[in-house]
C-alpha cells in the first residue's frame, strides 16, 4: 500500500509515525508537513521590504520543517517501507488531500489533536477535514496506539462493507487481527416499527445475517471476524460497544454529504472521530 504520513510536530502526529509499527511495510510512503507561511500584509513597509520579509520568514521555516523531518525519519520503526520527506506550501488540511490524490495514497496516517465542540465549529478540525474530503481511507491517532489485536468495524450497508473487505485484502496490519463486525439499526428512532414485533424481529434478523455474511467474507482476508448487531443511534451504539469490547482500533465507512449537511448535522463517522480516544480509521 502507498501511505501519506503527516506531521505537524505536535506529540500526537509522532504517535502516528510510531503507529506505523503495527502497518504492513508499504510499497511507498510520503512524510508530509505542510507550511503554512503568512501573507505579507505589511501596510507600513514599502513592498520590496514587505517581500524581503516574506522571504526570510519562509527560509526559517523550510528550515524548521526540514529540522523535523529529519527527527521524524530518525524515529521511525524498523521495517516500514521506503519514505520520503517532504515539505508542501499551503494550509494542512488541502496540503495533506492534494497530496494524496496526487499520489494516489491509499491510506493516510495522522495524529488527531482533541478540540472542544465550540473551537471545532469555529475553526474545524484537519483530522476532520482530511477524514471528510480524502480520496482515502485515514487512520487518526489521538493517542499512544496499541499493538493491533482488536479492531470494531461498524458497517452500514453493502457498499461499507465492500470497501472494508478491500482494505482488508490488501493486509494493512502487520499482524492478523480480531474483528468484531458491528451493524447497528436505528430502530428507536421510530415507534412504528418499536409497536411491530413481527416487522423488528424480521429486521433484526436481515441485519444479522447481513453481518454474518461480511464475518465470512473478511474471514478470507485471515481475520478473526464475529458477528455484532445492536438496535440504537449508530454513533451512540459503536461507541458503547467500543467501551465494552475495548478495540485497539475502530474502523467506519466515511458518508459524505453536501458541505452544509455535513456542517450542521454532522456524520457517524465525524462523531466517532470526535468522541473516540481510540485510534478511528475511515473508509473510503
Amino acid at each position: 500500500m502507498r501511505y501519506l504520513v503527516a506531521i505537524d510536530g505536535s506529540e500526537q502526529s509522532f504517535e502516528a509515525v510510531r503507529a506505523l509499527a503495527y502497518l504492513s511495510p508499504c510499497e511507498r510512503a510520503i512524510l508530509l508537513h505542510a507550511l503554512e507561511l503568512p501573507k505579507p500584509a505589511y501596510p507600513m513597509m514599502v513592498p520590496e521590504a514587505a517581500q524581503d520579509l516574506y522571504r526570510i520568514v519562509e527560509r526559517d521555516m523550510r528550515e524548521e520543517g526540514q529540522r523535523l523531518l529529519d527527527r521524524v525519519i530518525s524515529i521511525l520503526p524498523e521495517d516500514v517501507g521506503p519514505m520520503e520527506g517532504r515539505l508542501e506550501i499551503g494550509t494542512p488540511a488541502e496540503a495533506i488531500v492534494s497530496s494524496a490524490e496526487r499520489e494516489r495514497i491509499e491510506l493516510i496516517v495522522m495524529g488527531a489533536r482533541g478540540l472542544s465542540p465550540a473551537k471545532e465549529i469555529i475553526f474545524g478540525s484537519v483530522s476532520h477535514r482530511v477524514a471528510t474530503y480524502a480520496p482515502c481511507a485515514v487512520l487518526t491517532v489521538p493517542a499512544p496506539m496499541a499493538p493491533l489485536r482488536k479492531v470494531l468495524l461498524a458497517v452500514e450497508g453493502r457498499e461499507d462493507a465492500d470497501t472494508a473487505i478491500r482494505f482488508f485484502m490488501n493486509t494493512p496490519f502487520r499482524h492478523p487481527v480480531e474483528v468484531a463486525v458491528l451493524a447497528v439499526l436505528p430502530l428507536s428512532q421510530s415507534r412504528w416499527i418499536e409497536r411491530t414485533d413481527a416487522l423488528r424481529n424480521m429486521m433484526l434478523r436481515s441485519a444479522h445475517r447481513f453481518v454474518e455474511d461480511v464475518a465470512a467474507r473478511l474471514s478470507k482476508a485471515q481475520c478473526c471476524a464475529i458477528p455484532v448487531t445492536k438496535v440504537g443511534t449508530p454513533a451512540a451504539a459503536i461507541l458503547q460497544h467500543a467501551e465494552e469490547l475495548q478495540p485497539d482500533l475502530i474502523m467506519i465507512g466515511s458518508h459524505t454529504g453536501t458541505s452544509v449537511s455535513r456542517f450542521l448535522l454532522g456524520s457517524v463517522s465525524h462523531k466517532i472521530l470526535h468522541a473516540s480516544r481510540r485510534p478511528v480509521l475511515t473508509l473510503r
